[in-house]
């Protein structure tokens, strides 16, 4: 899956932002209050909602967009997030979050033709309430569609509450247990989770070279490697000069340096 293009009317302090990704590593950068984190949030919200509708088994998370994520003084948020899946799919996920019902009107426009060959122009006039909600439709007619995925897009989020004192357990699943909580804010990073799965699966790891759980700690090891090439050598160790029992996760860094003479 690789994502387009962000939208976002009308959020927080976004007002009419677009935001378009390309293939590789996009970096957001902005100072204190510019939008960083409500852009990251957006996107687990409508990532959730489009895995969610294009996948069974993934429900959307309940955690969407609230009345308070709504610009001040303004009465509808709109975000909308492209997208194309591995099938060659151009979809788009519309999302919708108003205070106060909305109406649009449509103003159709009729001809009619007398006897006489005079043409007469009458319009009529219809109202018709915005739903609110979300959508998946093709972003190249924008009408709905209905996709199914063949397979899984991989995911790593990392929650933008940086200042959590505690962390929320994910709920198992008996279907795509990976994904349980995945698209939660509230869900942070717990390093003690991580050396954990990290343990058992290294310890089946040494005991059959050739199992799932091997394998799966070799791509894990790979992923790391492309996305931080210069740490290699991730590893647990334990810490024996405190005589601790608990295990650690550590890493080596490459460090380019340069040696500087008198000459400069």
């Amino acid at each position: 899956m690789q994502i387009k293009e962000l939208k976002l009317t009308n959020c927080r302090g976004l007002t009419n932002t677009s935001i378009p990704f390309k293939s590789g590593m996009n970096l957001i950068v902005g100072v204190n209050g510019a939008g960083k984190s409500t852009v990251l949030e957006s996107l687990s919200i409508l990532l959730s909602q489009a895995l969610g509708s294009m996948t069974k088994g993934i429900a959307p998370t309940p955690e969407g967009f609230e009345l308070g994520d709504i610009s001040h003084g303004q009465n509808i948020l709109d975000a909308r997030l492209l997208f194309e899946t591995a099938e060659s799919n151009a979809l788009q996920l519309n999302c919708i979050k108003y205070r106060s019902k909305v109406e649009s009107v449509i103003h159709t426009r009729e001809e009619r033709t007398f006897r006489s060959g005079e043409d007469v122009a009458t319009f009529r006039t219809e109202t018709e309430a915005v739903k609110e909600g979300t959508e998946l439709v093709s972003s190249i007619d924008g009408n709905p569609v209905s996709v199914q995925l063949d397979s899984l897009p991989l995911l790593l989020l990392f929650s933008v509450g940086r200042s959590r004192p505690t962390y929320e357990k994910g709920k198992l699943k008996k279907v795509h247990p990976a994904y349980a909580g995945a698209f939660s804010s509230k869900r942070g990073f717990n390093i003690n989770d991580v050396v954990e799965w990290w343990e058992s699966k290294k310890a089946i790891a040494d005991e059959a070279p050739k199992s799932s759980s091997a394998r799966q700690l070799k791509l894990i090891q790979q992923t790391l490697h492309e996305l931080c090439p210069q740490f290699s050598n991730w590893r647990l160790e334990r810490d024996t000069e405190n005589s601790k029992e608990a295990l650690d996760l550590w890493v080596d860094k490459t460090v380019d340096t340069t040696i500087l003479d008198e000459k400069g």
